[in-house]
């Protein structure tokens, strides 16, 4: 199954991030024009670490 049928949301663009956890499971989505450095994107790398 695709990851878009998974979660239901397609990319927009390129840079499009997709967060899955350790066991598979998809997590949140950020678009394009979020940072890598967003304290979003990173406190959701920490909770998936």
């Amino acid at each position: 199954m695709s990851l878009y049928k998974k979660i239901g949301i397609k990319p927009q663009w390129d840079f499009y991030k997709y967060y899955i956890d350790r066991k598979g499971v998809p997590g949140k989505s950020f678009d394009s024009s979020t940072s890598p450095r967003d304290p979003r994107v990173i406190k959701m790398l920490e909770r998936l670490l």
